[in-house]
Order: C-alpha cells, then sequence, then structure tokens
C-alpha cells in the first residue's frame, strides 16, 4: 500500500498541468476561430440586417478551402445549438447562373419544416456535388425569428468556349480533332481533358513521336465571365529513328532474321527523307513485336521462348534510339503425334473418319518434325475448311497441345464439333454510294437459302475485287436468327472508275505524243465501261469508242462495241484504217473463268507506201519510196474492205487485269476475213496467247507482291486462200514493245523476213531488202518484276525475250539468202537458231499520269550488219506510256 502511495504521488501534479495546457490550447483554438469568422463572412454574402448569420463549422468559401482540402463533410465540430435541430424555414441558393435553382432543389434531402441535421445536410452537400456542374459547394445557415434558413452556396464550373491545339506541326489538326472527346459549350471537365491530352499523347505515338509531350492549360475569357478556352499545349520533339536492333541471349536464330520478323525497321537515309520508308520508331508496333517474334520462335519449334524488356538508348541528339532485346530461347520442340478426331453424339456417325482427316495432317507434318506452330496453325485451317466447305459454319476445332518436356517432344490432338449445318440467311452489301447492287450480288457466289462454304466465301471476295471498281472488299460472316442460319456480308470500299485525261509527253518510240481519253468503268454504277480515246504520235493516230458490259440486259452475256479510226506508221508503209467491231460472250458453264466469245468485224484498210521521214510518219510522211510496179510487192499493198468473223475462248483467273500478281491468262483466238463474208481481203488468222503470273514474296500489303514472276507465250498464224497471199498490213512484224510480241532489245519493227527489190525500174539498179514481216509468229517473254519504292509505287524489272516472224508463204522465197538476210530470210519457215534472243532491266512507275515504262534491252545474237542489212544497236533503250503483258 505505502508502495501504491508512493508511486501516485509524483503523478498529481502531472495532471493537473497537462489539464492546465489542454485548457490552454482550447483557448487558443477558440481565439483562432473567432478571429478567422469575420473572414468567412465577407467571402460569402453581405450580412442582411435583423439577420443573425451563423456558419455552419466544416464548410469553408472557395477562396480559403479548396475542394480537394475539404474537411470531411461528416464532421461539425464546434456547432451552435441553436442552429441545429431548428426548423427550416426557406431553403435558398446563391452562385448559380446556368443551374436552375428548382433543379437543385430537387437533389436535396432536407425540406422545409424538417430539422436541420448533420446526416441529411452530409446527403444534401454529396448531391450537389454528384451532379458534375460545380467547383465549390458549401452551405451557410443562419437563425431567424421564424427559424433556420439554409443556403447553398455553389461556384459553378466553367463553360468551355473553345478548344485550342497549339504547337502541332507534324500532325494534322484534323487528325487530332478527330480522337478528341470534349465540345465547345460544354461544362469544363479536367478529368475529361486530362483523358484527351492522353489521346493526343497516343496519336503522336503512333506517328513515332515518342518523345512529345502534350500539355493543357484553362485560360479564362476576359470579356466572359464563366467562360475558359481549353488549351492543348504540344511540343513535338523529333521523330525517333531507329538506328539498330540487336538480340541478346539468342544462338539458334540469327539477329537477320529475327529482325525481318518484327514491324520496326531499322531506319536508313529514306527514313529521314520520307517516314513511310520505315525506321521511325512507334511503341504500339513495337509492342506487337514481342507477339511477333514469340510466334516467329514458335514457328520454329521453340515454345518456350521468352523476352525481356527492351533497353532503349537515345542518341544525344536525341533523335535515334539503340534497341536491345534479350532473348531466352528455351529448347526445340519435335512432334510426337498428331491426331484429329470428331466428336460424335450418341447414334451419330462421323462426317469425315479419320483417315480424311489425316488428309489435313500428313503432308504438312509427321512425328519426328520440327514442331512448327505456323504449320499446326494450317492444319486447323484446312480442317475447319473442310467442314465449312460441307455447311458446318459454326465447326470449333479445338487443338489439345500437351509438351513432354523430358524428351521435348509435342503431342496435338485436334478435337473436331462441327455444329449444325448452316444455311445463309441473308446477304447484305455494304459501301456501295454509286454502284448497284445487282452488280455486286451477281458476283457472289453464296446465296440466300444455300448451304454456307467457306470456299464460297472467298471465291465471292475475289469475284467482285476483280470488277476492278473497289479499292477494298472485305466478306465477313454474323450469326443468322437461329443456330442453322448465317448472315453474309460484304462490304466494299468504292474508288473512282471515272477519269479524264488529257496531256502530251515524249517517247523514245513515238516522239511527241499527244492523248485524250474519258473512261467510265462503272459506268452509271451499272457496271459497264465506256471508253473513248484519241492519240497522235509519229507512229499512230487513233480514234476509238468502246462499250463493254460483263452481263448485257442483266443475262450472263458479254457484250462488247468498238468504232474506230487507226493510221500506225511501219518501216515501209503506212496502214490505215477505219471501222467497228463487235462480239457477245458467255461463260462456260461450271469452268470458272472460262469464256467463249463470237463477233464480227467490218473495216476498211488503206495502205500507203513509203518509208519515214525525218521526223516521222504522221507529222512528217517523209520521202516516199520509188519502188516499181512489181507484182510481188503491189499485191501486198491491196487496199479494200476486210469483213471478218471473230471466235475465241478465254480462261483468265488473274487476281488483277491491269496489274495481276498470280492467276494465270489464257487465250485461243480465231479471225476468219471470206469473200462469202463481203471482205475484199481474205485470210484467216490464229493466235495462241498464254500467261502465268507467280507471286514469289507475298504481302498483305495492296501491292500483293513484293515479287512477281510473269511469263508470256505467243504463237500467231495467219493464212491467205488466194494466189497474193497475205495482205503485208495483217503480217507480223516484231521488234520493240508495240512490235508484235514485244521482243525488247531491237528497234521498232525492225525484225522478220525480208525480200529483195530493185531500188528504182532501172534492171540495173541495186536491190533493197524490204520488210515484209512474218505469217508466223512466236514470242516468249520472261520477266522477274520486283517492289523498290511502295509509297511511289516504283517497280524494277528484269527480263529476257524470245522469238521472231518466220514466212511459210512460198511466192516470197525465190532463193534462200542466209549470210545477206541472217535470221531474216524469207525462205526459213522456222527455225530455232533464228529465234532472237535478248536481256534487260528496267524500272517502272505508275505516275498520276500513267504506268510509265523505262526499260534497256540487249540483243545477244546482234547482227553486225552486211551488205543488205544495217547493223543493230548494242541496247535499244525505251520509254513508253503503259502497262505490260
Amino acid at each position: 500500500m505505502e508502495s501504491r502511495n508512493r508511486s501516485r504521488r509524483p503523478k498529481g501534479p502531472r495532471r493537473r498541468s497537462l489539464r492546465a495546457f489542454a485548457l490552454v490550447l482550447l483557448a487558443v483554438f477558440l481565439v483562432g476561430v473567432m478571429g478567422l469568422a469575420p473572414s468567412f463572412a465577407e467571402a460569402g454574402q453581405p450580412e442582411r440586417p435583423g439577420a443573425k448569420k451563423r456558419l455552419i463549422a466544416g464548410f469553408g468559401s472557395p477562396e480559403l478551402i479548396t475542394p480537394r482540402y475539404r474537411p470531411n463533410i461528416y464532421e461539425f465540430a464546434g456547432v451552435e445549438d441553436e442552429v441545429w435541430n431548428e426548423p427550416i424555414t426557406d431553403i435558398r441558393f446563391q452562385g448559380n447562373r446556368r443551374v436552375e435553382s428548382e433543379a437543385m432543389l430537387l437533389e436535396l434531402d432536407s425540406n422545409i419544416g424538417e430539422l436541420v441535421t448533420r446526416e441529411k445536410l452530409a446527403r444534401d452537400l454529396k448531391a450537389l456535388w454528384a451532379l458534375g456542374f460545380f467547383e465549390d459547394v458549401y452551405v451557410q445557415g443562419e437563425l431567424t425569428s421564424a427559424g433556420a434558413v439554409l443556403t447553398f452556396v455553389v461556384v459553378e464550373r466553367p463553360t468551355i468556349r473553345k478548344i485550342i491545339v497549339e504547337g502541332n506541326a507534324k500532325v494534322k489538326l484534323d487528325d487530332i480533332n478527330e480522337i478528341l472527346d470534349i465540345q465547345g459549350n460544354s461544362v469544363l471537365d479536367l478529368g475529361k481533358v486530362k483523358g484527351n491530352v492522353e489521346k493526343i499523347q497516343a496519336l503522336y505515338t503512333e506517328n513515332g513521336f515518342f518523345l512529345a509531350e502534350v500539355d493543357y492549360a484553362v485560360r479564362p475569357v476576359d470579356d466572359q465571365p464563366g467562360k475558359v478556352d481549353v488549351v492543348f499545349v504540344i511540343n513535338e520533339a523529333e521523330e525517333v529513328i531507329v538506328r539498330s536492333i540487336t538480340f541478346v541471349g539468342n544462338s539458334a536464330i540469327s539477329d537477320d532474321e529475327l529482325r525481318k520478323a518484327m514491324l520496326t525497321r531499322v531506319g536508313g537515309y529514306m527514313t529521314i527523307i520520307s517516314k513511310k520508308s520505315g525506321g521511325v520508331f512507334n511503341r504500339e508496333a513495337f509492342v506487337a513485336d514481342y507477339s511477333n517474334l514469340r510466334a516467329y520462335y514458335a514457328d520454329k519449334g521453340y515454345f518456350d521462348a521468352d523476352f525481356e524488356d527492351v533497353e532503349l538508348a537515345l542518341s544525344p541528339d536525341r533523335r535515334f534510339v539503340h534497341l536491345t532485346i534479350a532473348v531466352t530461347e528455351g529448347p526445340e520442340y519435335e512432334i510426337g503425334a498428331v491426331s484429329a478426331r470428331e466428336l460424335t453424339r450418341a447414334g451419330e456417325d462421323a462426317l469425315l473418319p479419320p483417315g480424311l482427316l489425316a488428309e489435313s495432317i500428313d503432308p504438312v507434318l509427321a512425328p519426328g518434325d520440327v514442331a512448327s506452330a505456323g504449320k499446326l496453325q494450317l492444319i486447323q485451317q484446312d480442317l475447319e475448311r473442310r467442314y465449312k466447305d460441307k455447311g458446318y459454319a459454326y465447326v470449333n476445332v479445338v487443338p489439345n497441345y500437351q509438351q513432354d518436356r523430358e524428351k521435348l517432344l509435342l503431342y496435338v490432338d485436334y478435337q473436331i464439333d462441327k455444329g449444325p449445318l448452316v444455311y445463309i440467311e441473308r446477304v447484305n452489301i455494304f459501301g456501295n454510294d454509286r454502284t448497284a447492287d445487282k452488280v455486286i450480288r451477281r458476283e457472289i457466289v453464296l446465296r440466300e437459302g444455300d448451304l454456307y462454304s467457306e470456299s464460297g466465301k472467298e471465291a465471292t471476295r475475289l469475284r467482285v475485287l476483280r470488277l476492278g471498281y473497289f479499292e477494298d472488299v472485305q466478306v465477313s460472316t454474323s450469326r443468322g436468327s437461329a443456330d442453322d442460319r448465317i448472315v453474309v456480308n460484304v462490304e466494299v470500299a468504292e474508288k473512282l472508275t471515272g477519269t479524264f485525261q488529257i496531256g502530251a509527253g515524249f517517247s523514245t518510240i513515238e516522239n511527241f505524243v499527244l492523248q485524250a481519253q474519258i473512261q467510265y468503268d462503272n459506268f452509271l454504277g451499272r457496271g459497264t465501261t465506256v471508253t473513248l480515246v484519241a492519240q497522235l504520235s509519229s507512229l499512230r493516230r487513233l480514234f476509238n469508242f468502246s462499250y463493254t458490259t460483263r452481263y448485257f440486259l442483266d443475262s450472263n452475256w458479254w457484250f462488247i462495241f468498238n468504232v474506230f479510226n487507226t493510221q500506225n506508221v511501219y518501216t515501209d508503209f503506212t496502214r490505215a484504217s477505219t471501222g467497228f467491231s463487235v462480239s457477245w460472250g458467255y461463260p462456260i458453264p461450271k469452268i470458272r473463268g472460262l469464256t467463249a466469245f463470237v463477233g464480227y468485224n467490218l473495216e476498211y484498210v488503206q495502205v500507203q507506201l513509203g518509208a519515214v521521214g525525218a521526223l516521222g510518219g504522221i507529222f512528217a510522211p517523209g520521202a516516199q519510196s520509188a519502188v516499181p510496179e512489181q507484182a510481188l510487192i503491189n499485191n501486198l499493198f491491196a487496199n479494200g474492205i476486210t469483213s471478218a468473223i471473230t471466235a475465241r475462248l478465254v480462261y483468265d483467273t488473274r487476281d488483277n487485269v491491269l496489274f495481276p500478281t498470280s492467276g494465270m491468262y489464257h487465250q485461243i483466238a480465231g479471225k476468219f476475213a471470206s469473200r462469202y463474208f463481203g471482205s475484199e481481203n481474205e485470210y484467216n488468222r490464229y493466235t495462241l496467247d498464254t500467261r502465268f503470273y507467280v507471286p514469289v514474296i507475298k504481302t498483305d500489303r495492296p501491292f500483293r507482291a513484293w515479287v512477281v514472276f510473269r511469263t508470256n507465250f505467243q504463237i500467231g498464224f495467219i493464212h491467205s486462200p488466194t494466189r497474193s497471199g497475205v495482205p503485208v498490213y495483217e503480217r507480223y512484224f516484231p521488234g520493240g514493245i508495240y512490235g508484235d510480241g514485244s521482243i525488247r532489245g531491237y528497234n521498232l519493227r525492225s525484225l522478220g523476213p525480208r525480200i529483195l527489190v530493185q531500188g528504182s525500174p532501172d534492171p540495173s539498179s541495186t536491190l533493197s531488202a524490204f520488210v515484209i514481216g512474218g505469217n508466223l509468229l512466236t514470242a516468249l517473254n520472261l520477266e522477274l518484276e520486283f517492289m523498290l519504292v511502295p509509297p511511289a509505287n516504283i517497280k524494277g524489272v528484269l527480263f529476257a525475250d524470245f522469238g521472231n516472224a518466220f514466212n511459210t508463204e512460198k511466192q516470197f522465197c525465190s532463193e534462200p539468202n542466209p549470210d545477206q538476210l541472217p535470221k531474216a530470210d524469207p525462205c526459213v519457215p522456222f527455225s530455232f537458231e533464228d529465234l532472237r534472243v535478248s536481256l534487260g532491266f528496267g524500272f517502272r512507275w505508275q505516275s498520276p499520269i500513267g504506268p510509265l515504262r523505262f526499260e534497256w534491252g540487249i540483243p545477244l545474237d546482234r547482227n553486225e550488219g552486211t551488205d543488205l542489212l544495217s547493223s543493230e544497236d548494242p541496247v535499244v533503250f525505251e520509254f513508253n506510256v503503259g502497262t505490260g503483258f
């Protein structure tokens, strides 16, 4: 007890001293509150006479207490009893200009006649804050003789007058406006403003400016209270160019192979000029590269490959970045076994037995092969296609993977749930603002009510795209009104199909060229082509009107009509013709791409004997040759009417008519001009034209292939039942781009048989070699075309040409003369030794004025010259406007 008493004695004075200290603090606090009260009153409304104003503690004016530092609205320390628990006689609102008081009153929990309580006032303030229209909200309470008067004081958020973007130069203002989701005359929401800052930042990142900085400012409008301008301030910095990409930890796959699998590219000199050349750092593309690299490793059998975060090292001037990626490759897996089985229900037979499913597996992968994720994906797609082509559009093929990490084997089992048979409920067409629905619908293979087919879906896209009226065609599907119904959606992006061109140019072949052309490939949106062309150069004159439709009167018949007037200058004569042609075609059933044509051609042909002058051809006919009246020559130049029946069979699977990269084109044609048809010129012409297009390196980009191998093989034969033979203007004259067979490396129409004629009526005059052309043509063109500059659509080409024209008509062979007429002797009906051969290279540019060709041909069997023939040029350059085969 004593010990306890002794222990308590020291604490008595301490307790009294603590109480005294607490009283002093309370006094200081009360003095401070009383000193601040007048300031709060000044911040509010002026005090009304006769009114006793009290501030409800815990809610200060916005000038002194900002919203983020506002005390807890559930605490009301120091509230006088005369305000609390008094009946409310009036509720007022102050500071609101745009928000109506009635609307605010509906949000309150407190009502007139009720008592002032902490709980209700807390809910009132929270409800007004939730409206989102105010920067600050607080309440004032005053006690009158009638009761308590509550005044809710608000500070409204300003209204946005306009949105300003400053500092953008390399990203268009329109592109920025497209991503903004705030508008003028809306209430300022700083959360939305900050969200738009992030959107602009992301836009700059997508464009390679990942060092760009974006901030915002809110500027009050001086003469408009309550109005502000939202300003986005951009510091674009520079586009960062990737200088190097280095991998660390890789041994199975080289750095070069991995870099090829990435979207991010190392920039070169072209990157500084144009970012389209590649090499600009793009954060989103680089993030996608992680997935691309994992997929590339998985395709090589490395399913455990992983990558650490990249190291980015900026150059001192912050214009270039060096990327270093750490790789953990893991082991390489091989195939243990691959199987597929169809899940069937009780009493149900499998649609495709395991042996048939194995046809999708065995040619692709076998046990012991490298476990390629890409090949496994191909197997899955082929299994899906087999079922979808039989109408099971909703088939579900699920691969089950099992990894044996000890033996490094991968086992895959595809489980197939075919689902129900699915029928096409509806085919929708979108995006065709100018093109009639029927133009697209008649190319669609899938029809309402038919069983679904995946191959039909792909064929639909190809057929619609081959029309040439659309930039892009996408065919998608969506579920129909029932589980056995599907909706096919065809979405097209139309392009301009009407063109008007007028211009002048220069060609090494034709010299000065004038051209005007009006062409509508989709005339009035009806799928017809109307063309009006006028061309004038030193070698030809052409006026042509043509009308082509693939569905004449909404039938399956082709209809082609041409009216023309032409004049072409050859080496020793000029040919002019006026006439028309008409033909009909019909697709052969069950053989897609095969069409048979039959037609009629009527023209009046005039021939002028003479050589080309210094300026040449139409602009300056030149001196006329003094050729004696020999039957051999005169019979060749007979004027007259050609009335002919034409027939041809065409097989065309090209992916694009003008610029094909895949597919083939074959044509067998005949033209029969006979006196029984009213023709004065009689002959029969037979033509075989076959072309192949093989994409060596494909791409998903619009040009479809980086490298394309192209072949064109032609055989032409013409004969006449008359003794005079085939008219010279209907014979074949190879040589150059415009020559028959397009055998480059030689001057225009300089190849083929020649006959010896006297230079004058004098029997002692010297003989000259007169080009009569051949009635048999053989030509083979091989090309390797490769893309050089995709943004400018500039391509390079390497080519090899083989061919010549030969004569089989005996009246032109008096005596063989191979020494003086090498590879031009009319007595040689055909010889492989007489085929001309050339190699060359060139560039092709799809320019705004049309396709331009710059090609250099080098003859490998160059004629050094004889007494009758001049020597051939070692290199022949040709520049021309037009497409190849």
